[in-house]
């Protein structure tokens, strides 16, 4: 992480996410671009650049798109207490404990949807906590992230997890039971995102991925493609 950030946008008159360096109660979410390392190794840091602003600039709008979906508030107003940061190829969400959660899991979702149609696959996971989170000094610390972060490296598969912590989200209707593939002796991990209902292409998005793998081992995209088509609606 080089402590590079980038908010996600907000209507002026939207209510802002405490971010001030006090310890809260929130949602975590730590994403991963899968393959990094090995991309960094083929391409420039301008072309790695270039490619990851496209996607966070997507991401952003389909994050923000997928809120207004679920969000019972007001149009003009933000639709949940949520914050979207970078830092090198790690992205994070976070949701204060009295946020909208559902706009909250519906735009992690977004964002790994968004990644996939991007070529650019993400691994996350989500954990709860109290946490102290400082944008103006970079600050980002709590057990939180710490699960978030280590829930995401154990998992085999392009998709998010999340951590028995966050427990009180696996009632949502964008979260899947799941025996999640994870690394061996690690901790199991029972609950993902259905990230996959953001998207009517998912499998096959996955499957052209997979197809011309380079970055990404194909054993994670055979994982993730027979997740979504088990659970998928419909």
């Amino acid at each position: 992480m080089d402590g590079t950030e980038k908010v996600a946008g907000r209507p002026n008159n939207a209510a802002r996410p405490r971010g001030d360096g006090k310890s809260i109660q929130r949602y975590v979410a730590a994403f991963d671009v899968l393959g990094f390392k090995q991309r960094l190794e083929v391409h420039n840091v301008k072309r790695l650049q270039a490619d990851y602003d496209a996607l966070k600039i997507r991401a952003d709008e389909s994050i923000r798109a997928a809120q207004r979906g679920v969000s019972a508030g007001p149009p003009t107003q933000s639709p949940a207490l949520l914050e979207f940061a970078t830092m090198s190829d790690t992205i994070l969400l976070w949701c204060d404990r009295d946020g909208d959660t559902k706009a909250f899991v519906a735009g992690c979702c977004a964002l790994i949807a968004e990644s996939v149609r991007a070529g650019m696959p993400l691994r996350g996971g989500i954990a709860f906590g109290a946490t102290v989170i400082d944008r103006k000094t970079n600050t980002y610390l709590g057990q939180p992230l710490v699960d978030a972060h280590f829930a995401e490296l154990q998992q085999e598969w392009v998709g998010a997890a999340v951590h028995s912590t966050a427990s009180a989200l696996y009632a949502d209707d964008l979260v899947c039971e799941w025996e999640v593939p994870v690394k061996p002796g690690t901790e199991p991990l029972t609950h993902a995102l259905a990230w996959h209902r953001h998207t009517a292409k998912a499998a096959d998005d996955l499957e052209a991925l997979r197809d011309v793998a380079g970055y990404v081992p194909a054993t994670k995209y055979t994982n993730a493609i027979e997740y979504v088509r088990a659970t998928s609606l419909g």
